[in-house]
């Protein structure tokens, strides 16, 4: 844990022959920043630390770039070993669902605190009341340097830090299945890469718009992936 509560521990060193691939893959993936639009970092990452360090570089590099990225999956475990990759990046949009949510506000927490948890957890039956809500997503957001969180649960919550708290309760499909959330980062991620576009061929255009356009990106790519999950189940009657 660093100073200011941001958590900044990257995996393991690498050795130095190894460190010399790892930038070629990393020069090779970077190479191809000028025909991208935005980054979508996690579904199918895995934990493989020597992959971890190649996408920390490569997301510091899209930063530079001012790169949109979408984070999901196995890119939220990362983060939460090292928070300060995505801290106060204006263009990245993190999708946790609620387990990865927790283990975000726990990469802000002391181990003190953390054991702490453990015992309430022992204690707690859990339900609804233990799920994050708006608030918490508003809250978490802040903390990440107004980063824009979109917690995936019953309803999508979306915040930036920001009064600007959306909720997408769009039907969708009966239950979430394995891959839609893969779907939904490819959604907003299309929407986001749009949005930065426009903010940058209508920079007046853009200061009127009262809400942040990663949250708009967000909660368009929530409700595209909600329908097309509702029209799926109706014809196919299986999520």
């Amino acid at each position: 844990m660093s100073e200011g509560g941001i958590s900044s521990s990257s995996p393991s060193a690498a050795s130095p022959s190894s460190s010399h691939h790892e930038q070629d893959e990393v020069d090779a993936i970077t190479k191809l920043f000028g025909a991208l639009h935005c980054l979508i970092i996690g579904p199918g990452l895995g934990r493989d630390e020597r992959m971890w360090r190649v996408v920390e570089k490569v997301m510091t590099e899209a930063k530079k770039k001012d790169l949109p990225m979408v984070i999901d999956g196995d890119g939220i475990n990362l983060l939460c070993k090292n928070i300060a990759l995505i801290h106060g990046y204006k263009w990245a949009v993190l999708t946790p669902n609620v387990v990865e949510f927790k283990r975000l506000q726990d990469s802000f927490k002391s181990e003190q605190e953390k054991e702490e948890n453990e015992k309430k957890k022992g204690k707690d039956k859990g339900g609804d009341e233990d799920k994050p809500n708006e608030k918490d997503v508003q809250e978490l957001s802040r903390k990440l340097g107004n980063v824009t969180v979109v917690l995936k649960s019953s309803d999508d919550v979306i915040s930036d830090g920001s009064d600007s708290i959306a909720r997408c309760d769009t039907k969708g499909n009966a239950r979430r299945s394995g891959g839609q959330g893969d779907v939904l980062a490819g959604s907003i991620g299309t929407f986001l890469a749009w949005s930065r576009q426009w903010s940058q061929n209508n920079e007046e255009g853009a200061k009127g718009v009262s809400t942040p356009l990663t949250v708009l990106a967000a909660y368009a790519g929530c409700t595209l992936s909600r329908t097309a999950g509702a029209l799926a189940f109706e014809k196919h009657r299986r999520s």
